[in-house]
C-alpha cells in the first residue's frame, strides 16, 4: 500500500486496518497522523472560528489513530511522489508494482 505524509482521516483508518489486521506491507512515508472529527465553533465575539477535535477513529486493536503510521519500506520521494511531467515515470508507483509482480522470496527495491 502506497502513504506518504498527506494520508489521514478515512486512508489512516484504512492504512491501519489494512496493515494490523491483514499484514499489509506499507511504502512511502509515515502517514500523516491524525484521523478524528474536527468540530468548528464560532467565538461568541465574532472573531473568529475554534477547531477542536470532538472525537478520534479507532484502529482495529482499538487504539487511538492520533500518531504517523510507520511504514514497513519508507521512500522520501516528496514532490517526486507523484508522476513526473517531464517523462511521465512514477518511480514510487513503479517500484510498488515491481513489488507485487516479484516472485516470492526475492526483494523489490523502491
Amino acid at each position: 500500500m502506497l502513504v506518504d505524509r498527506s494520508s489521514q482521516g478515512a486512508a489512516e483508518v484504512l492504512t491501519a486496518v489494512l496493515k494490523k489486521a491483514n499484514g499489509a506491507e506499507l511504502y512511502g512515508e509515515p502517514t500523516f497522523g491524525y484521523a478524528g472529527e474536527v468540530e468548528q465553533i464560532e467565538l461568541p465575539n465574532g472573531g473568529g472560528v475554534l477547531e477542536l477535535t470532538s472525537a478520534f477513529y479507532t484502529g482495529p486493536e482499538g487504539e487511538r489513530l492520533n500518531q504517523r503510521i510507520r511504514i514497513d519500506r519508507e521512500n522520501r520521494l516528496g514532490a517526486l511522489f507523484f508522476a513526473d511531467p517531464e517523462d511521465g515515470s512514477d518511480p514510487v508507483l513503479e517500484g510498488a508494482i515491481d513489488r507485487i509482480l516479484e516472485a516470492p522470496g526475492e526483494s523489490a527495491s523502491l
